[in-house]
């Protein structure tokens, strides 16, 4: 049986948490978030872990080089070998063409890309309500008229919107 090897795209907020849980319940494949890697790798003290929590501490944004890094080291392990499910990777041209290497490398060649799409507008408007609980990750909403909010929103629904076609574009080998 071929291994399914997954991407999960989409904008933030068009519910590619609910889905991912859908999915990873229904085919029992590893659920591989960029967050959940760093926050890991930088527990373990990896090498690229270390590398990665010099970048979030001074709250900037974790180089191709490293988040590719710490990707691979993840892919690597054994529960990968059957399938498994990016999300949030790859989120640049630079990181599309890393695991275009280091997938068939590491014979976790991509299958299907999935790509959740809602209008932005809507994203927005999801968005700028959302809370995150920094203690349990609990999710609540309440929706505001914060203009400020809203437009810092758009610029990260704007952004994202960006990448997510950039690496349509590239078109990933897919095996």
């Amino acid at each position: 049986m071929t291994a399914m090897n997954l991407i999960l795209m989409g904008l933030p907020g068009a519910g590619k948490g609910t889905q991912a849980e859908k999915i990873i319940n229904e085919f029992h494949l590893p659920h591989i978030s960029t967050g959940d890697i760093f926050r890991e790798a930088m527990k373990n003290e990896t090498e690229m872990g270390l590398a990665a929590k010099k970048f979030i501490d001074k709250g900037e944004l974790v180089p191709d080089e490293v988040t590719n890094g710490i990707v691979r080291d993840r892919l690597a392990q054994d529960d990968t070998k059957d399938g498994f499910m990016l999300d949030g990777f790859p989120r640049s041209i630079v990181q599309a063409e890393a695991l275009d290497t280091f997938g068939p490398e590491l014979d976790r060649t991509i299958n299907a890309v999935i790509n959740i799409h809602v209008e932005p507008e809507v994203l927005v408007e999801r968005l700028s309500g959302r809370y995150i609980c920094r203690n349990c990750g609990a999710t609540t909403t309440s929706y505001t008229s914060n203009l400020k909010l809203r437009v810092r929103v758009m610029s990260v629904v704007v952004m994202t919107s960006i990448n997510v076609k950039m690496i349509s574009l590239k078109q990933l080998r897919i095996g």
